[in-house]
Formats: structure tokens, sequence, C-alpha cells
């Protein structure tokens, strides 16, 4: 019994880690603002990795908060922190109902992208640490909450403040996707990749491929001996798509003939795909049509 419950526990806190880890906390000591402070608890309080000490404001009918991570940011997710007593029903829920958080590239929350407000939490069901997904670019962090358009539900406060104990921003720098911030490849027109595939949206810039745009098209001579294959008509200079049986069915594109005999050369890259100035050649009747039913197993290249 003994041994079931630590593996549990054991399972449990690896999968903690793992989420905890894999994404970075942009916000950790960096500096942060907030409308005003009750004496010594300031806004950094929020970002110091302590969740004791929290960032506290006096009531107000508007309260702001903000932290600047140091440049635009990939982010991800946001943990907010609250300060409360051991139990849901206390007197400092209420100030944080009707909270809002906002990614922008300034001070002003109003340049910048919505990525939540609470319209439904009351006491009782408000989460603490709150957890909200903000998939947006950004500089700033920017928690939000006001009183100034009443009727509220009654369960609200009349006036609110900042109890903000901790808040992780968590995310990656830009340019970067997936939990473990990969660098995007070369997208056409250096935006960003998709954060969670790596996809470019435009396509690739021009000479790179893949399906992230990180493999370039490497030029490199190969030559192919067909002498084993059957007769194939060495005059043949047509453009098309080639389809060959080697220890790996390989898609060739651009197919340039070159020389005579029964030597040719082709431009291939890493992959073993040809590629004639950037264009992808189209035309079944071509010589390279006629390859999977005529050479099925020629010859390796030979690197030149």
């Amino acid at each position: 019994m003994y041994a079931v419950v630590l593996l549990v526990c054991l399972s449990w806190v690896a999968l903690l880690c793992f989420s905890v880890k894999a994404y970075e906390n942009l916000a950790l000591h960096q500096p942060a603002w907030q409308s005003s402070a009750i004496l010594f608890y300031t806004a950094d309080l929020a970002v110091d990795g302590r969740t004791p000490t929290c960032a506290l404001s006096y009531l107000a009918r508007t309260v702001e908060w903000s932290v600047d991570l140091g440049g635009v940011k990939n982010i991800h997710h946001v943990l907010i922190q609250y300060k409360s007593n051991s139990v849901y029903d206390t007197d400092y829920t209420k100030y944080f109902l009707g909270f809002s958080v906002y990614i922008s590239n300034t001070t002003n929350k109003e340049d910048g992208v919505l990525c939540f407000r609470d319209t439904n939490y009351t006491r009782a069901t408000i989460p603490n640490p709150g957890n909200i997904s903000c998939p947006y670019h950004g500089k700033y962090v920017i928690y939000y909450n006001n009183r100034t358009h009443p009727q509220y539900p009654e369960w609200y406060s009349s006036k609110t403040s900042i109890a903000l104990c901790e808040v992780e921003v968590y995310g990656c720098d830009v340019y970067t996707y997936g939990m473990d911030c990969k660098r995007c490849g070369n997208c056409s027109g250096s935006v960003q990749c998709d954060h969670v595939t790596g996809t470019c949206p435009n396509g690739c810039d021009p000479g790179m491929n893949g399906d992230e745009c990180d493999r370039d098209f490497i030029k490199t001579h190969y030559t192919f001996d067909f002498a084993q294959c059957v007769s194939i008509p060495h005059h043949s200079r047509q453009v098309g798509p080639l389809f060959f049986e080697t220890p790996r069915k390989i898609q060739i594109f651009g197919i340039r003939m070159e020389g005579s005999g029964s030597q040719y050369n082709y431009l291939i890259d890493e992959d073993q795909t040809i590629e004639k100035d950037g264009e992808t050649a189209h035309g079944p009747n071509t010589i390279g049509s006629m390859l999977p039913t005529l050479c099925l197993n020629p010859p390796k290249a030979t690197r030149l």
C-alpha cells in the first residue's frame, strides 16, 4: 500500500515539475508597478518568487498592476496567486472579482489585447491560484480591476484593491514555439511561427523547406548510373516529378538531365529532393514518371 501511494506521489511530483519547467517564468524579479501601495507592500513583491509576500494597494474605484518583461515575449499563460485566508469566503475574494488581464507592448492596457475578464466567478468559485491562458506577444502584463460601472453582483465589493502575492508569466522569447521553446525556422516575411506547432503561416523564406522551414536546399551534385536498368531515352530533356525506389521512396522535383550515355547529373538537397530554380515541376509524361516500372532497383547514388 505504501509503495503504491509513494509511486502515485512521485508520478504527481514529476508531472508538476515538468509543467513548471516547461516554460520560463518571464516575470520573476522583473520591474513591476502598481497604482498605489500600502506602506512597503510594493508591486515587486508579486514577482519576487515568494507567495508569503504580497503587493497591496489602497481601496479605490480602479486599481492597476503591471510587470515589465524586459522585451516582447511569446506568452503562453499567467498564474495569479491572490492573498487569502484558509477559507474562500473571506473579505479578500470580493475585491478580486471582475478583474481583467491584458498583454501590451506599452504600459497602456488599451494598446494591448484583453486576455481575460472575469464575468462569472463568485466568492466561492474564484480559483486561487488562477491559471489564465494568454497566447499572445507582449512586453507588459497588466492586471486591472474597477468598480466604476454599477450595478455589480451583491457579492462584489463596492471598491477594489490589489492583493497579489505572486504573478507568474510563463512563455518564451519571441520567434520560439512549443513547451521547450524551440527556435522558429525561417518563416517568410520573418513572422512568428505557430506558438504550438512551429509551422510558418505564410510558408518559408526562399531556399528553405520543411514543416518548420528549418532545412535549406544544399545544392550538391550526385551521379546516378542507370546502366543496369532497361533502356531509357537518353535524349529526354523534359522536366517533371520523379519517383524511384531506393531503400526508401524519394520524391524528386525539377529534374534536369545533364550529360550523355547512361550518366546523368542532378541537383539534390540533403533530403534527396531535387529542386530547379525554386520551382516545382509538373507533367506526368516525362522520363521521371517512367522510372518506378523501368528501374526498380537502381544503383546507389555516388556523391561527386
